[in-house]
């Protein structure tokens, strides 16, 4: 209580504000140098590798929240993954997904991204609408999800049991200051992918709190309509991918660039791999 109303004071508040954001900031940068060594973003290429993403969905959306129905093949799918991108971050000790999300990517006339398909109607009037741009320049940025034990409890607890193991996760004390940056770290890899694929718009669904705090570290979503029931309370915002990197603090500029080294690599690779068999 006393700390938030310090916090509110017009005078200290905006002080303490700016100096515990530069503390949040040198410790990303922290985080950043060894990132990549613990979470290797993966762009899926193949059938198992977007498996594993529909699995994770599935464990996510279908046994934790209950927000999708349940299925004998433990899959969560839908038609946009026919043209989406899925990207995962594999944990790099014992290759599990700690983490996934996907770039639904229209690439002609019909196809839509799931603002489009659902909420059109939720945009408001003035506002930026995927409606405005060819289908091959817009994307939405889309089921994120994180494992249980991936996420805020695991990071405070003092040891970590994986699903199918009983033995605790042996580099869990050196690795858990690095979970509370999955979801950012997913954020940033389909970023990455969006700029290097000259994408131009870019919508999301999400709570307004979190795009709040996505804002604060350089990721400007706009938002363009109200809070509507979509998975929990959620708004559609709009981004221009093209202006983030610019905008990013200094210590989430850092992260962004080991994760967009990473990205690159395996997008040079399958232009390679593409040129090669032609």
């Amino acid at each position: 209580m006393q700390r938030q109303k310090i916090l509110s004071s017009p005078i200290l508040g905006s002080v303490i504000r700016h100096v515990m954001a530069e503390v949040a900031d040198r410790k990303v940068y922290r985080v950043s140098k060894n990132f990549s060594d613990v979470f290797l973003p993966v762009i899926a290429k193949n059938e198992a590798q977007k498996d594993k993403t529909y699995a994770l969905r599935y464990a996510v959306y279908t046994e934790e929240l209950g927000l999708k129905p349940e299925n004998m093949a433990h899959m969560e799918s839908d038609k946009f993954d026919k043209f989406s991108t899925h990207c995962y971050l594999n944990y790099n000790p014992n290759k599990m997904a700690a983490g996934s999300v996907r770039l639904v990517r229209p690439t002609r006339k019909g196809q839509k991204i799931p603002i489009q398909a659902f909420l059109s109607n939720n945009i408001d009037k003035g506002e930026v609408h995927p409606n405005d741009f060819k289908p091959s320049k817009i994307c939405e940025i889309s089921r994120l999800a994180i494992p249980r034990h991936f996420r805020r409890k695991a990071v405070q607890s003092k040891k970590l049991i994986l699903p199918g193991s009983v033995d605790p996760l042996a580099t869990f004390k050196r690795d858990r200051k690095y979970f509370s940056y999955i979801a950012i770290g997913l954020y940033f890899a389909a970023l990455s992918i969006v700029i290097r694929e000259g994408i131009n718009h870019c919508f999301v669904m999400i709570e307004p709190r979190l795009a709040k705090s996505l804002k604060y570290i350089g990721l400007p979503f706009e938002q363009i309509g109200p809070v509507t029931q979509y998975y929990g309370l959620r708004a559609p915002y709009y981004i221009r991918p093209g202006k983030i990197p610019n905008q990013l603090k200094h210590g989430f500029s850092a992260l962004y660039k080991q994760i967009d080294l990473a990205v690159a690599a395996q997008l040079t690779q399958d232009k390679n791999s593409t040129f090669s068999s032609v």
